[in-house]
């Protein structure tokens, strides 16, 4: 057993080194590897700028052509709300003419009301069916009023949708013509990218090198600790059966001694001598090993 115990001694002082390498190894590993990422990321990043600088470079003419057009567009849509809000606003005008004021309806509806509120009884028999005839003839006049505003609301909208009309035809040739002097700037960018990336990607590769070295040694090791491992398992099962072993010899042997004590306390017993305490127990009692 000493020298299993030496040798699992041996093999424990061999496996601790490993695993301090491979913990070193680990560390330097993910240096390396968030290095490497890094390095991923400010590459991809240019490329998402390059690649968006490429499809703007792609799209230009045409958006140039497109702005054009939708100038031209916006301009035709623009003269025709501005002629369709002239023509509400003089048909409007128009239907006002024969209408008094509105606020001049309000205050006479008011007081009609108030009269009908406040008249007696009697009197205003009299004048109910004309009151109530006024009223409703104001009322009409003041829908007709409102039916006007919301017109004249109609061609106030056409004209500011069409002012806006106007302002984004504008807005797409100043666009137009901003792009129109933007080409060689994008050209001069992209090339400026494409030279910022090569170096990136040498660093990159070189972290991924550094990265993968050290993985393949922590492999190895983790292999040879492994096999350090199964071979201490292989010796603690070893130990742990001659343990075994040992402690059953070590039981059998004291139930050996017992018995041989019980016998003889039998034998003091029927030849009528003086038993002790502890002979009186193995014969009556039970003492477990």
């Amino acid at each position: 057993m000493e020298r299993l115990r030496r040798r699992l001694d041996a093999l424990e002082a061999e496996m601790e080194p490993l695993r301090r390498r491979i913990e070193g190894l680990r560390a330097e590993a993910e240096r390396w590897k968030a290095r490497r990422d890094e390095l991923r990321g400010e590459i991809a990043k240019l490329r998402g700028e390059a690649e968006k600088l490429k499809e703007e470079l792609r799209s230009r003419r045409g958006r140039i052509r497109e702005l054009r057009r939708r100038a031209r567009e916006l301009r035709g849509e623009a003269r025709k709300k501005w002629e369709e809000a002239r023509l509400i606003e003089e048909e409007v005008k128009t239907q006002r003419r024969g209408i008094p004021p509105r606020r001049t309806l309000s205050e006479r509806l008011r007081e009609i009301e108030w009269r009908i509120m406040t008249t007696p009884t009697r009197e205003m028999l009299r004048r109910e069916e004309e009151l109530l005839r006024e009223e409703a003839e104001l009322r009409s006049l003041l829908k007709r009023h409102e039916k006007l505003e919301r017109r004249r609301d109609e061609a106030l909208m056409m004209r500011a949708e069409a002012e806006a009309l106007r302002l984004e035809a504008r807005r797409c040739l100043e666009e137009a013509e901003k792009l129109s002097g933007e080409v060689e700037e994008l050209r001069r960018r992209l090339n400026l990218l494409w030279e910022g990336v090569k170096p990136l990607r040498e660093r990159r590769d070189e972290a991924h090198r550094e990265y993968a070295r050290r993985r393949e040694e922590i492999k190895g090791l983790k292999m040879r600790l492994g096999e350090l491992r199964a071979e201490a398992e292989r010796v603690r099962t070893r130990l742990r059966e001659l343990e075994r072993e040992r402690e059953e010899r070590r039981r059998r042997a004291l139930r050996e001694r017992l018995e041989a004590m019980r016998r003889e306390a039998e034998r003091k017993l029927r030849e009528g001598g003086r038993l002790t305490l502890e002979e009186l127990r193995l014969i009556y009692g039970e003492e477990s090993p």
